[in-house]
């Protein structure tokens, strides 16, 4: 596995994105925008880096502003089970803050290469006292996160195999192209086998 490498960046179009994204939610200055922007540590990670390692202190602010991370753990028998991926736009909601051992169940890798904010809990704690709607802003993030995985959960449990090929399809077609499909197939409980026939038929019908 190849250890994590991290660039401190200052760049346009990432805080160009996140500006964009603040004025869709909070009510603010483009000066106290700018000035927001300006204090959030924007990284930059290869492709193949480990941003959180299974049974580590998961004490880490994570989103994503470009690329794609996957979440993963690796079970009781030795398997690689994929839980979920972070796309453009999403907080990674690995934190265990009020856990007793604070250490996280799951390990994240960049599936591709990453512009991520990444920074300790401490300083997102330092953000909110200082920007109070940036921290009623993350609270509306997080919940609507947590609609989209309650969600998952339904359909993972509801739906029948093919069915969640087609949801993903549909719901999130940019996965086909960014992640090997042998890693979708684990996300949706089948076999890489059954994921490409089943998605070999579904794309004979359109």
């Amino acid at each position: 596995m190849i250890a994590w490498e991290v660039f401190t960046i200052r760049d346009q179009s990432a805080d160009a994105y996140l500006k964009k994204v603040l004025k869709s939610y909070i009510q603010s200055t483009d000066e106290e925008i700018s000035e927001i922007v300006s204090k959030l540590p924007v990284k930059r990670f290869k492709k193949g880096s480990m941003i959180l390692y299974q049974g580590e202190p998961s004490n880490h602010c994570i989103f994503v502003i470009s690329g794609c991370l996957r979440q993963y753990r690796i079970n009781e028998k030795g398997d690689d089970v994929t839980s979920e991926f972070y796309e453009e736009g999403q907080w990674v909601n690995v934190f265990n803050e009020t856990a007793k051992d604070k250490v996280s169940k799951y390990s994240i890798i960049c599936s591709e290469d990453c512009i991520l904010i990444y920074s300790k809990t401490q300083l997102k704690s330092d953000m909110f006292l200082a920007y109070p709607d940036l921290k009623d802003m993350t609270t509306v993030m997080l919940g609507e996160r947590l609609g989209e995985i309650n969600e998952n959960i339904y359909s993972f449990a509801a739906l029948s195999p093919e069915d969640r090929v087609k949801e993903l399809l549909q719901n999130r077609p940019s996965l086909i192209k960014r992640v090997p499909q042998h890693q979708l197939a684990s996300y949706l409980g089948v076999t890489p086998e059954s994921f490409s026939r089943i998605k070999k038929r579904l794309d004979s019908l359109t």
